[in-house]
């Protein structure tokens, strides 16, 4: 379900989107046992559009394994666990400074132009930190 939300002054208009995330069984976290359907619980992440920002409000199914009596959620492909910006706006981010050469400091500002989100600069630098430890440079 889609909702256009309209703010304030000095506020911007993004879009509410309700997904669902629940699966019957998954491999558990821990010990990869099949591990079967609890509950469910809620997330919340931002997501990028042409025209404005979307607010993702996710139903992620929670599993117990009896294996080893461990509870967990299922975690989303477009999100990393604990995260609040989909893989979009990361990839968006490590694009600016590693294709485009713009620096660090400047990519808040270039996705709040172009994509109406700003991260912290902190983050941008720890996605570009990760990103260039995937690589053996030697």
């Amino acid at each position: 379900m889609e909702h256009d939300i309209v703010l304030g002054v000095n506020q911007t208009v993004c879009q509410a989107q309700e997904l669902e995330y629940v699966l019957d069984t998954t491999p558990c976290d821990q010990c990869q046992q099949p591990a079967l359907f609890f509950s469910t619980a809620t997330r919340t992440a931002i997501d990028i559009h042409l025209d404005h920002p979307v607010l993702l409000h996710i139903v992620v199914s929670v599993h117990h394994c009896r294996a080893c009596h461990h509870y967990f959620r299922a975690q989303p492909p477009f999100l990393q666990p604990g995260a609040c910006y989909t893989h979009r706006v990361i990839d968006k981010a490590v694009q600016s400074v590693v294709e485009d050469g713009l620096a660090l400091r400047r990519v808040p500002e270039r996705l709040a132009r172009d994509f109406w989100v700003q991260p912290s600069e902190s983050s941008v630098r720890r996605w570009c930190r990760a990103y260039g430890a995937q690589y053996d440079f030697e």
